[in-house]
């Protein structure tokens, strides 16, 4: 079953008279228990399309479909899909300073109105999924590199979302610790049943995918 499927997807941003193409017809689908790459040089749109997966920018036509229901696109709307199917994972961590280890990753519980101890016990789960639970109580300056992007890892699956959409997450990283990263996020999909797509221009990550596509000049195909 896909668990999210974009169908013949376009975006255009205008400036003045000027219209670029950043998203062209793009089709794509991710299924339960899969990992997708999606490839490409940049600028070839890969980051608008992940947004556009993701339920935060809207597509100017074609469709999104998440477990077999049709995307609402008003933005109301779109609020509810992101905390209900989605878990992001970033290149830049995007971690809070001033938050523990643990308080960060218990950012999206508190979204799904979880606190408290219950919020304490799932972020800790997550924390122990990724090798990290004797660091819960870390502010994030004391990490490594690696060790910041796991603790991103853990705040995308603490709420336990279907999907996770990961843009460049080893963009950062050495190879040992981008190795580490992705194979957590192939078990994510593997042992865990999640749909899992990470955008990555390093074709060194192409074994651990169930299907790679490819992106240029706004459009996809599957190679």
């Amino acid at each position: 079953m896909s668990l999210l499927e974009a169908r013949d997807v376009y975006k255009v941003y205008r400036s003045g008279a000027e219209e670029v193409a950043a998203v062209k017809g793009a089709s794509l689908s991710i299924d339960i228990g899969e990992l997708a790459l999606l490839m490409g040089p940049s600028g070839s749109g890969k980051t608008t399309l992940l947004s556009i997966l993701g339920c935060i920018l809207r597509p100017d036509s074609g469709s999104l479909q998440l477990a077999g229901e049709d995307v609402d696109w008003r933005e109301s709307a779109l609020p509810q899909y992101r905390r209900r199917y989605f878990g992001f994972v970033y290149q830049h961590y995007n971690l809070l300073s001033a938050l523990s280890v643990r308080e960060n990753v218990m950012i999206p519980l508190m979204l799904h109105g979880h606190g408290g101890s219950l919020a304490e016990e799932l972020a800790d789960h997550a924390l122990g999924t990724v090798g990290l639970a004797p660091r819960a109580r870390y502010a994030p300056a004391k990490l490594s590199g690696g060790e910041k992007q796991r603790v991103a890892v853990a705040r995308a699956i603490v709420a336990d979302p279907p999907i996770l959409l990961a843009d460049e997450p080893t963009g950062n990283l050495d190879s040992s610790n981008g190795t580490q990263v992705i194979t957590m996020l192939r078990e994510m999909a593997t042992d865990k049943g999640k749909a899992v797509l990470v955008v990555t221009h390093d074709a060194r990550y192409v074994p651990f995918a169930d299907k790679v596509y490819k992106m240029e000049d706004g459009e996809v195909t599957l190679a």
